[in-house]
């Protein structure tokens, strides 16, 4: 009886040493399997121009394991874009990060630096608050009558109470960013999810009407209002750059819309000095139902500046840096 019990008790222990050593090959073949190498960047920093497509150069240790697959992302899409096989596409002047990640947890990342070609005698005529029907179609023949292209930073609930002017918009070659839906300050601005929920429905009413995609936005207000907090603003910013938007506030202005009564000459005259102080002037002109100037200005400024060899394009052909006036 004994000496079965330890033949027993022998093959019991045969068995379970064959368990712990297939468990542990199991393990150690499946962590050669799972090991990754060590990845880094082969550079510091990475420095592009503007229309520039690149490689992002890696560098693999392999002493660890197999090279792992990786995941990159951009930290700003308006920057750079970058593709999952690692091509670094330059789109404007700026400054960003690009991390990549493996699925064992590894992150590296590397700062982008973008620089772009010096923009000579062109001025970015901008408006915003509309399209209207007392101010936009009029703004259009002026800016056609001068083969003039410009940008408009629309109004939701105004593209959908006049959808046929945004749509002559894009047909003529203009730039379409979004301004806001509600333009409601109160309501926007009460926290960062209001902020978001009306910039989003803004993007569906313009997707949806002309199916461009937009590149730019303009904080209502400017980027230096002082209802959005600071922190709430850069938080608000961050995720509309990893979504590929380019804010774009302005330089120059024509105080069209600062509640004091001025002649359309007088704010003709306040664009020009504002324009004539800045190598890339960005005007912004209101083509709002209250702005029954508009087009007047707009001309004044057109014929002044055409006179003088400037050409007047839409933000799809500005490659400078971002411009929130508030930072």
């Amino acid at each position: 009886m004994k000496r079965s019990m330890s033949m027993r008790t022998l093959q019991l222990l045969v068995i379970a040493a064959a368990l712990v050593f297939a468990i542990l090959g199991g393990i150690i073949l499946i962590s050669g399997f799972t090991a990754e190498a060590d990845v880094n960047f082969a550079i510091g920093e990475l420095s592009m121009k503007a229309g520039e497509t690149e490689k992002i150069p890696l560098e693999y240790d392999p002493e660890n394991g197999r090279r792992p697959e990786l995941t990159f992302r951009s930290s700003n899409n308006g920057v750079v874009k970058v593709t999952q096989d690692g091509i670094v596409n330059a789109v404007r002047a700026g400054e960003c990060e690009i991390s990549c990640s493996t699925p064992n947890g590894q992150e590296v990342t590397i700062p982008v630096v973008v620089k772009a070609k010096k923009i000579k005698k062109t001025i970015f005529l901008t408006f915003e608050d509309g399209p209207s029907k007392e101010a936009t179609p009029a703004v259009l023949d002026v800016l056609k009558k001068y083969d003039a292209k410009a940008t408009f930073f629309v109004v939701g609930y105004q593209v959908e109470a006049t959808p046929d002017i945004l749509k002559r918009t894009v047909l003529e070659g203009h730039t379409i960013g979004i301004h806001t839906y509600s333009n409601d300050y109160n309501e926007i601005y009460k926290s960062e999810e209001a902020y978001l929920a009306d910039f989003d429905r803004a993007e569906k009413v313009i997707r949806d009407l002309t199916g461009i995609e937009c590149a730019y936005w303009r904080f209502p207000g400017g980027g230096n209002n002082d209802i959005m907090g600071p922190d709430t603003m850069k938080s608000v910013m961050n995720k509309l750059h990893r979504r590929g938007y380019t804010e774009i506030d302005w330089n120059s202005y024509t105080d069209d819309a600062v509640g004091v009564e001025m002649t359309t000459e007088e704010m003709v005259k306040k664009g020009i000095a504002t324009i004539d102080i800045h190598e890339v002037p960005i005007v912004l002109i209101h083509d709002a139902n209250t702005n029954s100037q508009a087009a007047e200005i707009t001309e004044g400024i057109l014929k002044h500046y055409s006179e003088k060899g400037y050409k007047f394009k839409g933000l799809n052909d500005y490659t400078g840096p971002e411009l929130t006036i508030g930072e």
